[in-house]
């Protein structure tokens, strides 16, 4: 009986505000301690039911695909249309640095006659995992974060998405039955696409790139952990 005294109260002084007579009214009425302390408030429960359904609990390990915390070589094999046969590349992952959340790396092309080492860094950002260089491009995100099925971004004009966590891939070192591959449709081209993909606990282990009349393959030939 005491709230709806005390709502009625409350609603009349609303409707009088509302209107020409404002006025009229004395604003020195209290309340009395009495009913205020009777007054029972409630809050909501939050809605869980507008909760993506991308959220954490479908999220994945992004260091699973990318572990950058690991000393480790990559020996690829790489071949493209611009050129006869195959050559070969090394990645090596040297050390990682927990104060500055980085990696540093390098990437070693081999040609006939010489080698050109170019040293790089994969940092984790909030963005994802960024390579400073990536082996057959420029700087990039390997990996978003969060880490789930059909995640978009954008980067450098080119459209990402993550493709899904079960696509089966054969290369000379092993063959994956669960890898990640990761898909871009390349600006400025009405067909380029490039396609990635990545093994559990062992990082990039192929890509293909096709862009108007060139096609890059890369493909991994051998991994070893560096203790």
């Amino acid at each position: 009986m005491k709230k709806i005294l005390v709502l009625s109260l409350v609603s009349m002084v609303a409707i009088s505000l509302s209107s020409k007579d404002i006025g009229k009214y004395d604003f020195d009425y209290e309340i009395s301690p009495d009913i205020i302390k009777n007054i029972s408030v409630s809050v909501p429960a939050p809605d869980y039911s507008t909760i993506s359904s991308k959220s954490s609990q479908n999220t994945v390990d992004h260091f699973k695909y990318m572990p950058i915390f690991k000393k480790a070589r990559y020996e690829y094999e790489y071949e493209s249309t611009n050129f006869t046969g195959k050559k070969k590349v090394i990645v090596e992952f040297k050390g990682y640095s927990e104060k500055d959340a980085l990696a540093s790396a390098s990437i070693t092309y081999f040609n006939k006659k010489d080698a050109k080492t170019i040293d790089y860094s994969i940092k984790i950002t909030e963005k994802g995992i960024l390579a400073t260089d990536s082996i057959l491009g420029n700087e990039r995100i390997e990996i978003p974060i969060p880490l789930f099925k059909d995640k978009r971004w954008t980067e450098n004009g080119n459209e990402s998405r993550v493709i899904g966590f079960s696509s089966k891939i054969q290369t000379p070192y092993s063959n994956f039955d669960n890898a990640l591959k990761i898909l871009t449709n390349v600006s400025n081209s009405e067909a380029g696409k490039i396609e990635r993909y990545y093994a559990e606990n062992i990082g990039l282990v192929k890509e293909v790139i096709k862009i108007e009349d060139k096609t890059d393959i890369l493909t991994l030939v051998n991994y070893t952990e560096i203790k």
